[in-house]
């Protein structure tokens, strides 16, 4: 065995075992203190030229890969890189990535136990996709001003050190929410009742998200005795994600959005490409990336891609 410079996505100091060929690849396994093991293209590990944030993304799956006992080995090569970071679902947000954060302290400790990070703080950092130690500060501070955890940290000239943490009764409650949402397979769809959109949903929308492996629920498809508001919030608690149809501007539509946004559940914006609709969008809702569908076929391809490539 013998001693790699360092490891090609972190720059830890890492050992590989002697490369071996496969296909006309040279494969070598790289074991790295802080990503964990994993195989690699020589040619790409001696380059080490790879975008800076796919080396984040590269490290935290990798990292993942080994810390929650996946036992499938992760072989990265120049031409499968995208592949690899789309597959393995990477936080898209910020909100993904203080639940990342949150987990890995979930997975560290029992209930009542305080956790050391100085012990784990570059792991840590790694495996919740953080560009650094700043980053992974901002998040844990955000856990701790909103009660999920008990965390202190030292003021240096370098910045904040984090020191200890430890979930509460209320963070831990957060982590089976994050346990049973990521078990749901139940897409929650927010659009007009309007009897002119009836095809749209039959046509397009249910058949892509049938089509992506996951459940539409609309609630006016489904029986009930409750009080509709909160049947609605109890459905989109339960989902895996959203989709808001904003076509017709419905009030209804930018709430159930709106309160999923808040609970960090991902939301799939869409609506007709029309200058009417377009120009009377809520500003609120403006940033967002919304899929401006053409007609049913146009939609459903568009939907079914996007819900592939966004949902974990």
């Amino acid at each position: 065995m013998s001693i790699f410079e360092h490891c090609p996505i972190c720059h830890q100091a890492a050992q590989y075992i002697e490369p071996k060929r496969d296909d006309k690849t040279v494969i070598a396994e790289i074991i790295c203190p802080i990503c964990g093991s994993y195989s690699m293209s020589l040619s790409l590990g001696r380059g080490s030229d790879l975008p800076k944030y796919d080396k984040i993304l590269l490290a935290g799956l990798i990292r993942e890969a080994n810390e929650y006992g996946n036992n499938e080995p992760v072989l990265i090569q120049e031409e499968d890189i995208k592949n690899l970071i789309i597959s393995g679902h990477p936080p898209k947000t910020k909100h993904d990535k203080i639940d990342k954060v949150l987990y890995y302290l979930s997975y560290l400790s029992e209930p009542g136990q305080v956790i050391d990070l100085g012990s784990i703080l570059t792991i840590h950092q790694i495996i919740s996709f953080c560009r650094d130690i700043d980053e992974l500060h901002y998040y844990l501070n955000y856990l701790g001003e909103n009660g999920l955890i008990e965390y202190t940290f030292s003021d240096t000239e370098q910045g904040a050190v984090p020191l200890l943490a430890k979930l509460k009764i209320s963070g831990w409650s957060k982590i089976e929410e994050l346990q049973n949402q990521k078990h749901t397979n139940q897409a929650f769809v927010a659009m007009s009742f309007d009897p002119s959109l009836k095809s749209l949903w039959e046509n397009a929308i249910y058949k892509a998200v049938k089509n992506a492996g996951f459940e539409p629920y609309k609630i006016d498809e489904n029986e009930h005795n409750e009080k509709i508001c909160d049947l609605i919030m109890i459905e989109v608690k339960k989902s895996r994600f959203v989709i808001a149809d904003i076509t017709m501007h419905k009030k209804g539509v930018y709430f159930e959005a709106g309160y999923a946004i808040g609970l960090g559940i991902p939301v799939i914006w869409l609506c007709k490409d029309d200058k009417n609709e377009i120009e009377n969008m809520h500003f609120d809702t403006r940033q967002y990336n919304h899929i401006l569908w053409k007609d049913e076929e146009d939609l459903k391809v568009r939907l079914e891609n996007r819900i592939k490539a966004t949902i974990i």
